[in-house]
């Protein structure tokens, strides 16, 4: 009976265990832009994800490099121009609309 109680425990306790990502800001409005910016960019791998919802590796390395952007001044613009440059229009949940992007709307 204690074992099960035991393992009970244990798989309740596993989703604690995850690692959960932790951003420093300067200021309310830099974490603001930040959990904005990380809903509006998609995971390349999950597809139909945000970054932030996302636990791919290359979501956490995005969240990484969105933080690190916006520590160090870039624009809103700036960051996303600069995942669009390396992912594609698919990675922005808001891409241009011409006829390579069309598929997306």
């Amino acid at each position: 009976m204690i074992r099960v109680a035991v393992l009970l425990l244990a798989l309740v306790a596993l989703p604690s265990w995850a690692a959960i990502d932790i951003y420093q800001f300067e200021t309310n409005a830099q974490q603001d832009r930040f959990h904005r910016l990380t809903e509006e960019l998609r995971c390349p791998k999950c597809q139909n994800q945000s970054i932030a919802d996302s636990d791919a590796e290359i979501s956490q390395d995005m969240r990484e490099r969105v933080a690190r952007m916006i520590r160090e001044g870039a624009s809103d613009e700036e960051i996303v121009a600069f995942f669009v440059d390396r992912y594609g229009d698919f990675v922005s949940y808001r891409p241009p609309f011409n006829p390579r992007t069309a598929i997306l709307w």
